[in-house]
């Protein structure tokens, strides 16, 4: 992961804070969660696709999770599993 200043920018605010708060509650530096512009836009996309192939909604935030454990166990970054997906 990127440190803050790369990262901040791209999400809003409210999302910035509960990013902060997972930190804090990770026990995980400042800077250590966030997202850049492209991983936003690929994690959208799979949510995307996720809500309407699926034709369930909820598995948009579900799909994004497991991405996330992909990317935390693994060693493919966001743009590789949002291609394996779409």
């Amino acid at each position: 992961m990127t440190d803050a200043a790369q990262t901040t920018p791209s999400m809003n605010p409210w999302l910035t804070e509960r990013a902060r708060r997972l930190e804090a509650a990770s026990d995980l530096p400042a800077g250590a969660v966030g997202l850049q512009s492209g991983e936003i836009e690929a994690l959208l996309e799979m949510a995307s696709v996720a809500a309407h192939e699926s034709g369930d909604r909820r598995n948009a935030p579900l799909l994004c999770y497991l991405a996330g454990v992909a990317v935390g166990r693994g060693n493919a970054s966001v743009d590789r599993l949002r291609t394996a997906i779409t």
